[in-house]
């Protein structure tokens, strides 16, 4: 070779960096050419150690673009061993998110559920979508752990206590739900969305527990939006029956008589019941013979 044909091999090396992390500044600038410049890399240099790295943003480009067929087999290339961590999760949380978009939900959940655990953005995102399709999956305990990791304060973890809730419920662990509902009450969590009362609510009531029933039903009736059904409006009026409270569950059980079917008819007698003990006879008679 002559002397003026010869390149130190240190000086390749250095010319192949120059020319990834020109696709770097690229890509950090949102230009244009960001993706043909990687291409370009890698074509020119493919046993390079930045191959992987180049992948991972050129994949991450369509992501960004909305182009997740695109990214995903770009992100499926990519040895992962070959990045730094922050940049796995970031991958492992698009690859699955491509996933979610295709309807591969077993697919997604996989590679959600191996970042569910990481503080970062992208972590908790990740532990939203893994614990929103355990929870979609019947899967209530794997749900109900994943929601725990979320940070309520994340704007799209709003609701979160609903599906905790709903999640206690369906797996009967009436303690816990408790728990949640004494925190909420004592202002040490926060209940964006009144649904969560309506479901302690109906959790109390279904193991009598009248008291916290009434308790609940108010905090829903109280917040915007909540109003209860036929069928809460039978259970506010039973458990203010159950505690003697007759005023308070006469006027619940009226507005459960239409249509008339079978919670219309308990409805009637335990009206009549009420009348009795204000002495009100005719109404009584009259609400019985409903009922019988």
């Amino acid at each position: 070779l002559s002397a003026s044909s010869y390149v130190p091999m240190h000086r390749n090396n250095l010319m192949a960096e120059a020319k990834f992390y020109h696709a770097f500044a690229a890509f950090n600038l949102l230009h244009s050419d960001a993706q043909s410049l990687f291409e370009k890399f890698i074509f020119d240099h493919p046993t390079h150690p930045k191959v992987d790295e180049s992948n991972f943003y050129i994949g991450k480009l369509h992501f960004m673009r909305r182009a997740y067929d695109e990214a995903l087999p770009k992100l499926k290339k990519v040895d992962h061993s070959k990045l730094e961590r922050k940049q796995v999760v970031q991958s492992r949380f698009m690859q699955g998110y491509c996933y979610y978009e295709a309807g591969k939900n077993r697919e997604s959940m996989n590679m959600f559920r191996q970042i569910a655990n990481d503080k970062s953005s992208y972590g908790q995102q990740a532990a939203y979508y893994y614990a929103m399709m355990s929870y979609e999956a019947g899967d209530f305990n794997t749900a109900y752990t994943a929601f725990n990791r979320i940070d309520p304060d994340n704007e799209f973890a709003k609701g979160l206590e609903v599906y905790k809730a709903s999640c206690l419920l369906k797996l009967k662990r009436y303690d816990e739900l408790d728990a949640l509902g004494e925190s909420l009450l004592k202002g040490k969590g926060r209940a964006s969305n009144n649904q969560v009362w309506f479901i302690l609510g109906n959790a109390a009531f279904d193991r009598e527990q009248y008291a916290k029933t009434i308790e609940y039903f108010t905090k829903f009736e109280s917040s915007r939006g909540g109003v209860l059904n036929r069928s809460g409006q039978y259970r506010m009026g039973y458990s203010f029956y159950q505690g003697k409270d007759y005023a308070q569950a006469r006027p619940r059980f009226e507005r459960c008589l239409n249509p008339e079917d079978e919670i219309a008819q308990n409805a009637y007698y335990y009206l009549g019941n009420c009348f009795l003990k204000i002495e009100k006879f005719e109404n009584a008679r009259t609400a019985f013979s409903k009922a019988a």
